[in-house]
This record gives structure tokens, sequence and C-alpha cells, in this order.
């Protein structure tokens, strides 16, 4: 059996910075509408187009932006679908009634495996040679292996797991406790082996099993205290950034010293961040007013309101050479094109 030895450090905020919005007289967002439902969780590029969660109809669907439609290919899933990511030629889906994540063959539109996972997965990225899941129920991520599909770690957090995204060395995670973790395999160690159980771990250490033959991989596990509510995240070339939904701010850590750089008012209500293609600045949306707002990266300083959203944000993300808003009630996936200053 591979036990996963997970070490947690903590890692003291730095001071927190306010700044207030400067409201643009005019957006220079250009948002399209490139499909409409009754509700979308999330999106991802595939091969040959975008992929959306309809959840709604509990259905992956297929959409061409260029004729800004269905094309008609759509996947039933058999649970509530949460989140979705490719990687390795696949689709993976994560369904949060029956706790697995499906491998989806864009080709075929159809399910070619399901692996059990902890209880309630609601977020996928893949990086680091993993398929990471975060499970908000158990408070853990899971590492799949993207060719077998299995389960080859699983780390019960302390401070839980909301939202994720990987790196080429990690994962980075918004816990339940307003804070930010970071789990690194550490050096010389493996993930190898087949799926297994899990078992809870304490604050100081947290051990998961998984396999059934192979080495013990270790974590270690770094947590940086944010901002009130973390949901959403941005991983950029120096920083990660945090949406904070419940304080109405955005927090930016230094990826290399892991110390918070400061905390960003805006909004009332951030939910979604993404960086935009340009690398100089980020997209965020409020989950409330629906507004879309710009923020400088890396210093952070100049926060400009450049739009409104037709619809209740549930992602942005940067795909396929454009950034998507996936909304939810009423339900689209929109295009967001221009500079944002």
């Amino acid at each position: 059996m591979i036990a996963v030895i997970a070490t947690v450090v903590a890692v003291r905020a730095g001071k927190s910075k306010a700044v207030t919005p400067a409201t643009s007289s005019t957006s220079s967002a250009h948002l399209h509408t490139v499909y409409r439902s009754t509700s979308l969780s999330g999106a991802t590029d595939g091969p040959d187009g975008l992929w959306v969660i309809d959840d709604s109809s509990d259905r992956l669907v297929h959409v061409n932006p260029t004729r800004r439609d269905s094309i008609g290919r759509s996947v039933a899933m058999p649970g509530r679908p949460t989140a979705v990511t490719n990687g390795s030629g696949k689709l993976w889906v994560a369904s949060s009634v029956t706790d697995g994540v499906e491998a989806v063959d864009p080709k075929t539109a159809r399910i070619t495996s399901t692996t059990p996972v902890p209880a309630g997965p609601v977020s996928l990225s893949i990086g680091g040679g993993c398929l990471w899941v975060a499970s908000v129920i158990a408070g853990s991520v899971s590492c799949l292996d993207t060719g077998s599909g299995s389960v080859t770690a699983t780390i019960t957090l302390p401070d839980g797991a909301v939202r994720l995204s990987a790196d080429g060395k990690g994962v980075w995670v918004t816990g339940l406790t307003n804070t930010l973790t970071r789990v690194t395999p550490a050096n010389g160690t493996s993930t190898s082996g087949t799926s297994g159980t899990s078992t809870s771990g304490t604050s100081t250490s947290g051990t998961s099993t998984s396999g059934t033959s192979g080495t013990q991989p270790s974590f270690m596990v770094h947590t940086v205290q944010v901002g009130n509510g973390p949901i959403g995240l941005a991983v950029t070339a120096s920083a990660v950034w945090v949406a904070n939904a419940s304080d109405g701010s955005v927090t930016e850590v230094d990826r290399a010293s892991l110390q918070s750089l400061g905390t960003f008012r805006i909004g009332t209500d951030p939910v979604a961040i993404a960086p935009a293609l340009d690398g100089d600045h980020l997209w965020v949306a409020d989950g409330v007013s629906h507004q879309l707002y710009s923020i400088d990266e890396p210093t952070g300083t100049h926060i400009t309101d450049v739009g409104t959203l037709p619809g209740a944000p549930r992602q942005l993300l940067n795909q396929g050479g454009t950034v998507w808003a996936a909304l939810g009630a009423p339900g689209a996936l929109v295009s967001i094109d221009g500079s944002g200053r």
C-alpha cells in the first residue's frame, strides 16, 4: 500500500493593500456570446472546438466558437457534472453526485472510463504529470494518472479544498479557512501506483493511501492566509491571484517565496479570475453584480471596471487563444476581447 505523507508548513500573510476600483467611462472589453443555455458550470477547449458543461441537463456539449452554436455532439453525464478539463487526448469531467471522474473521448463523444474519487469533486487541473482533483466534502486533492485514469495519490488537507490550479511542479488549492495551499511532491519521490483508499491526517501531517505497491510518495504542503471566502485562482509567471468572494477582494501571492504581496479591494463578490492573453493584466468577474474587472499584473495597483457579463459567472478561463466566461442563470459561453484598459 502506498502511503502519501504530507508535511504542512504555515506561511505568514503579508501586509494588505486596499485599492478602490477606477471605473472607466467606456468599456474596452468586447463580449461575444457564443452559446446559450439555462446554466453552464464550466468549459474547456478540445481538439476540435470547445466543450461546456450544461448543468441544466447534466450534459457535456461540444460548441463551435466560429459558428457560435452547438454542433450537436453531446455526452450525458451519470452524475451532476461540476468541472471539465482536457489532456492526453481526453476530456475529464468531475461528477459530484457519483463522486467520480469520467474520461470522455472527444471524437466519439463517449465515456471511456470512470474513476471513483473522494467525496465532492468540484475542480480539475492538469500539470506536473497529474490530473488533479479537488474534493470539497472530503477536504482532499487527488492525483490521477492521465493514461490509466487511476488514482495514484490522495492528500488530505487540514484547510480543505475548494478550487485548484496546477503548474509544472505541483498544484495550488484554495481552502475553506481563508487559505491558499501549495502542494508539491518532495524531491526524489514518485506518485506511481493504482487506486485505493484514503485516510485523514492531522493539522501537521496528513496521510492517505492509494495503490497496492510501489514507493512512498511524499508531498510538501505550504499554506498562506488570503482573504475571506477564497474561490477562484489564477497562476501567472510570478504570482498566484486568489478571488476572495466573501470580502470583495483579490490576494496576490508570490510564487517563489509563498508570501502574500497584498490584498486588493475589488467588487463585492469576486468569484472567478483568469490571466489575460497579453500577460499584463487579469480579468476578475463578480458573482453578484456580474461586473467584469481588469487588474494590472504584477503590481495590482490599477483596477478598471470594463463591462457587465450577461449572467452569473461560474468560470473564467484562458483557452485556445481566447479568454472565456462560463455563465450560469442565464447560462452562456462568452468570449472576452479587448485590452481591458
